[in-house]
Order: structure tokens, then sequence, then C-alpha cells
């Protein structure tokens, strides 16, 4: 019985994957039929409905999809975007978060060899400047031995097992935020305040659409405490990019209350553009000097705020390194993976689109501040080899994107 119902998944799922969306609800009903608890039919099933307009039956459902079955991260993520499109964004990120923490539960068993040369790179780092936790004078020789034994598939950020052999040799400190740096709240303030509010909101409102950047985002002193909360601190646990880059994410750990100082004095120093906004989401990529970035998407939000921390002397080409940034935004029918994950829809798109391209060089504390809808990319990368040149960026995210 178990076989004939994974059949019939597996047709209800190519049919779905093809937008026969009828035919395959009414498969899905069949399995529903025969086993009212099989948590993959109830989720495809609400994910259907929701989609062609019965979103609270929709969301009824895949929230019967996780009482049968909790543990799965796209269960969650789908009641997530649902709980967003109905106005509801407290419960969405709550939702979100589970998804992101159970998407992440494997992270403890898989590497790629960028991740490895990551932390390799930053315990040393640590060691050099008097970091004396045992755990940092055990690990280094484990981490070697790991990326000498996982495969060498080029440098691409190919995932491979680590096997419990592996495993043990790095498992006090692997993806473990055994170390993080503090970045108080500053009493002086973290944004600078010769910034000139005006000229920026002029230049943002009268770009269509909305663009547009500017330097010298923060104070030295925050500057500073935010560049060594970023080297210094064990959190960058998100590694599974083709370009190598590795990520830090609030449900992990990137909350440094200096992070939500610098957002909301960026609200009160650009009420017109940030005041109805609040800040939604922060993260931060690290990348490899050799490798790449990420690809044209947009994101869930209304105003993107992005910004970099590593020093100008490490880019070598001061003209790349930073921002691409396209004159076009996502269409609005487009849902969440379409516009922010399938890059070949993307790139067809924006193709056929001869949409203008604005391309912002990296400079230290430079700030691209758009709108979120808009597709944009990292620039090429050529930055100098050495943990301290990797280059940094921050995102914050802010507002719900249909507004």
């Amino acid at each position: 019985m178990g076989s004939e119902l994974e059949q019939k998944l597996y047709h209800a799922v190519e049919l779905h994957r093809q937008g026969n969306l009828g035919e395959a609800a009414n498969l899905y009903r069949i399995i529903l039929v025969e086993n009212p608890r099989h948590a993959d039919a109830l989720h495809h099933l609400g994910v259907i409905a929701f989609q062609t307009g019965r979103r609270d039956r929709g969301l009824d459902l895949v929230e019967r999809a996780i009482e049968c079955n909790e543990l799965i991260a796209t269960y969650h993520s789908s009641r997530a975007s649902m709980l967003e499109a109905l106005g509801k964004p407290i419960e969405a990120n709550k939702a979100r978060s589970q998804a992101g923490t159970l998407a992440n539960s494997d992270r403890y068993r898989w590497t790629t060899r960028p991740k490895l040369q990551h932390d390799i790179e930053q315990i040393e780092y640590l060691k050099s400047i008097g970091v004396t936790e045992p755990w940092v004078s055990n690990a280094l020789q484990g981490y070697r031995e790991v990326l000498e034994q996982i495969h060498s598939d080029g440098q691409d950020g190919k995932a491979a097992p680590l096997h419990d052999d592996l495993y043990a040799k790095i498992k006090e400190s692997y993806n473990r935020p055994i170390h993080i740096a503090e970045a108080p709240v500053l009493e002086r303030g973290a944004v600078n305040p010769d910034l000139n509010s005006d000229t920026i909101t002029r230049a943002y409102f009268d770009s269509e659409p909305e663009m547009t950047f500017f330097d010298d985002l923060l104070r030295p002193e925050a500057m500073e405490s935010l560049r060594r909360y970023c080297l210094e601190s064990t959190m960058w646990f998100d590694f599974r990019h083709r370009g190598g880059y590795v990520g830090a994410y609030q449900t992990d750990g990137f909350d440094a209350p200096l992070l939500g100082q610098i957002a909301e004095e960026l609200r009160e120093t650009l009420p017109e553009v940030l005041g109805a906004h609040p800040l939604r989401y922060v993260w931060a990529f690290k990348y490899d000097s050799e490798l790449y970035g990420i690809g044209p998407h947009a994101d869930e939000a209304a105003v993107n705020v992005n910004f970099w921390i590593t020093p100008d002397e490490a880019n070598l080409d001061p003209e790349t390194g930073g921002l691409r940034v396209y004159g076009i935004e996502a269409p609005s029918e487009w849902d969440f993976n379409e516009y922010n994950t399938d890059q070949e829809r993307v790139k067809r798109f924006l193709a056929d689109s001869g949409a203008p391209e604005w391309i912002v060089p990296h400079r230290q504390g430079r700030t691209v501040m758009f709108n979120s809808n808009l597709f944009h990319a990292t620039d090429t990368i050529r930055f100098r080899p050495g943990y301290t040149n990797r280059r940094i960026n921050i995102t914050m995210l802010f507002g719900d994107r249909r507004r």
C-alpha cells in the first residue's frame, strides 16, 4: 500500500510541477482518502488551494501537514509565505525561523572545501590575535585533516558528507557559536551624523525605480566594532552556495545589539524612505576572494539596505567588487522562489527586458539603498587573499514587499 501511495504522490507532484493543478489536486485527494495523515499530500494540496484563491483552506491544510510531521522545513516555509500574504508578518517570521532551524539541522554533518578553508582561516586569525580558548589550539589540525580527505571537485562549494570519522575531528567547534565577539550599542551613536539625509532621500525618490548609494554610513568606532564582530564570531553556518561564500543570519546568532542600533538610526536618519518600514531581516555574507557571489535575484521586502565593511585596500579592482542593480522590478505575480532562487528564469527575464544596469563599486562604508523588488547581483570579486581581506557585506531588509 505504501509503495502504491508513493507512486501516486510522485505522479501528482509531476502534474503539479507541469501546472496541471486540477489533476494534481484530485490525485492528492485520492491519496488522502487512503491515508488522511499523509503529510506530503496535505502540504501539496494546501499549496494548490492557496494558489487558486482558497487561502484559508490552503493554510489549514499546510498546518495539518505540520501536525502530521513538524520536522519538515518546507512545510514551515510554505506556512510562512502564506501568513505573509495574509498580512501576518509576525507569525510569518516565526514560521520562517522554524523553517530555517530545520533546514540547518544537517549543517553539522555536511561541509564544503570553501567552508573548511574559511573556518581554518578564522581559527588561525583568532589564534593570531591572542584568543587562548582551548578549542582554538585543538581545532586546526582536525580541520586540516578533514580538508585533505573530503572530495576535491574544484572550489565551487559542492557539499560533501562529514562521515563519523571526519566529524569526530571537528565536532567540538564545527558550525557552533563557540566564540562570539561583543558588538554593543554605542553611546555616541552608530550611524554617521554628517550624512545628508535630504540629499539621500531626494536621490532615492528621484531615481525611477528607486535606488541610490552613499558613502561613510557609520562612525569609525561603529565600523571597527562591526568588523571585529564579523571577523571573530564563529557564526558563519550557511555554506551551501556554489560561489563558496558563507552566511550568518539572525536565527544563527547574527543579532548583535549594534546591528539593531544601526537599523533604528537609519530609520531616524531617513524617515521618508525607511520610517514606515520596520526592520524585518538582517544577514551578512563573507566571500572567498577567488570565487564569485550571488546571481541576480530580488528580496522579500520594501527597501533593501546593503553595505560593505571590508577596507578598500583589500579590493584589487576599485571599479568592481560591489553590487549590480537592474532597473526593473520582479513581476508581482512571481512567488518568492521564482524571483529569489530561479536563476535561469531571472536571467531570461532580464535579457528579454533590456533593463538598464547600475554598477556600484565596492568601498568600505558604502551603502546601496534600493527598492527591494529590483533585481540585483554581486559584482565581480577580485580581492586580495587572506582572511581579513574577505569581502563582507551586510544586508538589512525593511518593510513589506507589497508596500
